[in-house]
């Protein structure tokens, strides 16, 4: 079953780039500039109330784990300190309760891993490296999008996004032009919201609102099938 899942998403995703070409109106610009390298996209995800966190607590040879939900206090217990959790990325909870075990044990290290969290997403599509659903952080913006995706390939019209955003019902389109904020032309990276659809074409797209009836929701629902603690569609092709 997960294999057919994986193949129909794949398909759906190749099936996406080769009709975006049919509405051409204008030739690809390859963009100047260097985007921003790929970034796990599990080091921007903050935790929130309600998440549900694993803790493995060494001290000596004696080895804890167990699991700590972030209470309503938007903090979690850790042998008997509090730590908080809400608002802050793995890295900077794990930093934290070092910090204040610290004072109290002399041999530990403590690790977290992220077991249950609330969903919170961006989907990536079209000429990008790895097209998938990503997760969603407050403050992340276009180019940080694209870095998660792998970069933007060679025939992406930049100067032609689209942010997608709200009910597909009836989105609201952000038009984004990448090539001028490389060349500092006036146009600026734009910040995200959660569950944005960020689109790079091949070409231009004439009727958007056509477009993503036929392709972008199809392809969004797929994507958004549970698919155990898959972010990207990139592991399901390998």
């Amino acid at each position: 079953m997960k294999r057919t899942t994986s193949s129909v998403i794949i398909f759906c995703l190749t099936f996406l780039c080769l009709i975006s070409c049919a509405h051409v109106e204008e030739p690809a610009v390859k963009a100047e500039g260097t985007p921003p390298q790929a970034t796990d996209p599990r080091s921007f995800y903050t935790v929130e109330v309600g998440d549900v966190l694993t803790v493995r607590l060494r001290e000596g040879a004696k080895l804890n784990e167990f699991d700590a939900t972030v209470m309503s206090t938007g903090t979690i217990v850790i042998s008997f300190i509090e730590v908080e959790a809400a608002g802050f990325t793995i890295d900077e909870i794990r930093e934290k309760a070092q910090q204040e075990l610290g004072k109290y044990l002399r041999d530990f290290s403590v690790d977290l891993i992220a077991r249950e969290w609330l969903e919170k997403k961006i989907f990536v599509l079209g000429e990008v490296q790895s097209p998938g659903v990503y997760n969603f952080a407050a403050g992340m913006t276009t180019l940080q999008a694209l870095a998660l995706a792998g970069g933007y390939k060679n025939t992406a019209v930049l100067k032609d996004m689209r942010i997608i955003r709200g009910n597909l019902d009836n989105p609201e389109l952000i038009r984004v032009d990448l090539n001028g904020a490389f060349q500092g032309t006036g146009s600026k990276d734009v910040l995200l919201a959660q569950n944005d659809v960020i689109y790079v074409p091949r070409s231009a797209i004439g009727d958007w609102n056509n477009f993503i009836n036929l392709y972008i929701r199809p392809t969004v629902e797929i994507l958004s099938l549970p698919l155990g603690t898959a972010t990207t569609v990139k592991g399901l092709s390998e």
